[in-house]
């Protein structure tokens, strides 16, 4: 059950990120069952699409969960995201030592099916669950993209 408030959470940043031209998706961090940190993706507004510019919604969200937890691992927490992580995200996920990601929509675009086996592994053992309010997730990407190909 907690999945979905969490995952509600996730889709109010990606309402955000909607909002200011972005890419609509959002991710928020759980910890002891609570929300610890939450972002949406600014790629439009940094001008780059690298994870690494701090621009994707994941890695702002753990970002802000570091500095809230005053620690550099997430040792115990859970990321709930609106779109299959790219494997960047995956990989910082791992590095960080994220126990759970819990998703909405499939990332057609990517071409890697992280849930088949139902966890993904690189530094640690990451429990995934994709699928969770997929079509409110999915709507919003295709809108979104339907929007951008006719103002194009």
């Amino acid at each position: 059950m907690f999945d979905l408030v969490a995952m509600h959470t996730a889709l109010d940043m990606a309402r955000l990120a909607n909002g200011a031209g972005c890419v609509p998706v959002g991710a928020a961090v759980v910890f002891d069952g609570r929300v610890i940190a939450m972002a949406h993706n600014n790629t439009e507004s940094s001008s780059c699409v690298l994870p690494a510019s701090v621009s994707h919604a994941e890695i702002i969200a753990l970002s802000i969960a570091c500095v809230n937890l005053s620690q550099k691992r997430l040792d115990g927490c859970e990321l709930y995201v609106t779109l299959e992580p790219c494997p960047f995200c995956m990989a910082a996920c791992s590095l960080m030592r994220v126990k759970k990601i819990v998703f909405g929509a499939y990332s057609l675009s990517m071409c890697i099916d992280y849930s088949s086996t139902g966890n993904y592994t690189l530094n640690n053992e990451i429990e995934l669950i994709g699928g969770v309010m997929e079509l409110e997730c999915s709507r919003m990407m295709s809108n979104f993209f339907a929007a951008k190909r006719n103002n194009v």
